[in-house]
């Protein structure tokens, strides 16, 4: 009876693990069947996702990787490639003396200045440089109304942008060309038909004007200005213009122990040279200047400063090529600080005459119109 109770107990234990063995293997086919079903139901709303993402389209086949057959790129920032698709603002500059530059930096070379009011047709978004300032690439310049192509950029911080006026938007010109090719003064095509001055560079001959008009040098021909016989209004000219224009970078405070000629001071070449880009003359020998006191050492200009009065700009609204290749330039004369002080206008003449390889003008006389 013991031997038969060892018999069937080991039967039983054989059993066991055997039922334990088959257990296993079933368990483990289980568990590998809901893996596959997992997965399958994890990449199927992936596999829906890049599908609704990436749509074929009509009569095409759709790769297994996503976009592989799809030929049309998507154009970057959302329509970037279709001029049309572009959005505009009408730009308004903040502050005087702003720099429009060819590129979004402050190393891009500087295209002109612009001052509080003026108005520009720039790109709704903003670009950033290498610092993180963010700039506006301008697209057009306008002008009482009109539109004329221009591309620059200029620090977003010196402009406030507005709604683009319908009347304004019709008439946004195509992309224009590089900033190199931005408008300068200069020598015209030669030919019978002249084409007529843009608005942009209506503004720079005003500019150019200003510089006379600032100090007070109005109704004047460049050849009596020029007279090195009387050369006061001359030097007076070289002085005033960097005292106005560049007095952080030309102008000194005087060394010497008494300055008895003066508490300022500036070198004789900048006025030398400011004659020459402005009335394209070469001042033969520095001199001082009694009335007013400019007292010349050899090398410095010493002076005092003086109260400038009123200080006028010009605003040039029409400009001809004459016979002779100079530019007739019909201007106002206005107080740039009150808009109804306008004294009169003037006709002014220039020559197209390159300076230190640039494109500008030499004046040859400002007449006041009776």
């Amino acid at each position: 009876m013991l031997y038969a109770a060892n018999i069937i107990a080991e039967t039983n234990i054989s059993d066991r693990g055997a039922w334990e063995k088959r257990s296993v293997r079933k368990l483990k086919g289980y568990f590998c069947l809901l893996l596959i079903l997992g997965c399958a139901l994890a990449i199927a709303p992936v596999r829906a996702g890049m599908a609704a993402d990436n749509p074929a389209p009509s009569g095409s086949v759709t790769s297994d990787i996503s976009g592989e057959d799809n030929d049309s790129v998507p154009a970057k920032n959302g329509g970037e490639n279709d001029a049309t698709a572009k959005k505009y603002v009408l730009l308004i500059i903040t502050g005087d003396g702003v720099n429009i530059r060819s590129r979004p930096s402050t190393n891009g070379s500087v295209l002109r200045k612009s001052n509080m009011g003026d108005q520009f047709i720039a790109e709704e978004s903003t670009v950033k440089d290498s610092e993180g300032t963010e700039w506006r690439q301008i697209v057009a310049a306008t002008s009482v109304g009109e539109v004329s192509a221009l591309t620059a950029y200029v620090s977003a911080k010196y402009s406030r942008v507005s709604e683009l006026p319908a009347s304004i938007s019709s008439k946004i010109p195509a992309p224009s060309a590089p900033a190199t090719q931005v408008a300068t003064p200069g020598p015209r095509p030669s030919g019978d038909a002249q084409p007529a001055f843009s608005a942009e560079e209506l503004k720079l001959m005003s500019t150019f004007l200003s510089n006379f008009t600032e100090v007070e040098l109005i109704n004047f021909d460049g050849k009596d200005i020029t007279n090195e016989n009387d050369p006061a209004a001359m030097i007076r000219f070289g002085i005033l213009h960097n005292f106005i224009n560049n007095y952080g970078s030309r102008i000194a405070l005087c060394k010497d122990k008494n300055c008895k000629w003066g508490l300022l001071v500036i070198d004789g070449k900048h006025v030398r040279e400011s004659v020459k880009k402005y009335f394209g003359y070469d001042i033969k020998k520095l001199v001082s200047v009694e009335k007013p006191p400019y007292h010349y050492d050899g090398k410095l200009y010493h002076f005092e400063r003086g109260d400038l009065g009123t200080t006028y700009s010009a605003r040039v609204d029409k400009a001809v090529k004459n016979a002779s290749g100079q530019i007739v330039m019909t201007c106002e004369l206005y107080n740039a600080g009150n808009g109804h002080d306008k004294p009169g206008r003037f006709e002014a003449t220039a020559k197209p005459y390159r300076y230190e390889g640039r494109n500008t003008w030499a004046i040859i006389s400002l007449k006041t119109q009776e």
